[in-house]
Order: structure tokens, then sequence, then C-alpha cells
């Protein structure tokens, strides 16, 4: 069994990945992707051991809101319709989705 909580972070921006990555690494085991078709394929691979996933919602490809469209698809998490996300979407924010018992 897993002792340390698996954290997913998926930007395009290199400067964000390594800010977070060096912020979280101290407590979490940390995966990044640079986009979110490369977050989709670390989540197969890495199927049920990712605890967090923090998620840029503007990106190249496959943006962020597409990437929580199918965490909830697959019944990664239990995601709620959330009007400030959709409200805020043009201004980059980040979306922080996690299992329930995180």
């Amino acid at each position: 069994m897993r002792q340390t909580q698996r954290i997913l972070i998926i930007d395009d921006s290199k400067e964000i990945v390594t800010a977070l990555k060096a912020f979280f690494e101290r407590k979490y085991e940390v995966i990044t992707a640079s986009d979110g078709i490369e977050g989709l394929l670390a989540l197969e691979q890495n199927k049920n051991s990712i605890d967090l996933v923090i998620s840029d919602l503007l990106m190249p490809e496959l943006d962020g809101l597409r990437v929580i469209s199918h965490l909830k698809k697959v019944s990664w998490c239990s995601c709620h319709r959330n009007h400030w996300l959709e409200r805020e979407y043009r201004s980059s924010w980040a979306k922080i989705v996690c299992r329930s018992d995180f």
C-alpha cells in the first residue's frame, strides 16, 4: 500500500509546473504533464494511484475543461457544476480536482 499521496500537475507552462512541483514534492509524489493529452496518458498509466489533479484550463490540443470532463466520464471524481469556473474560464485559472478521500 502506498503511503505517499500522488498528485498529477497538468500545465503547458514549464515555470508553473516547476513551481508547483517544488512546492508539493516536499510532502507528495508528483507527476507532471505538459498538456491535456499527456495528462490523460499519465492518468491511464497510473490508473488508480493518482489522488489529486491540478490542471491549467487554457492549453493547446486538449484543454483543462476537457480533461475534467474525461475524469467525470470515467468516474474518477464527482465534480459538481461550477458556475464560477464557467464565468472565469477565459482568465486561465487552474482547476483542482481530487478524489473525495484526499
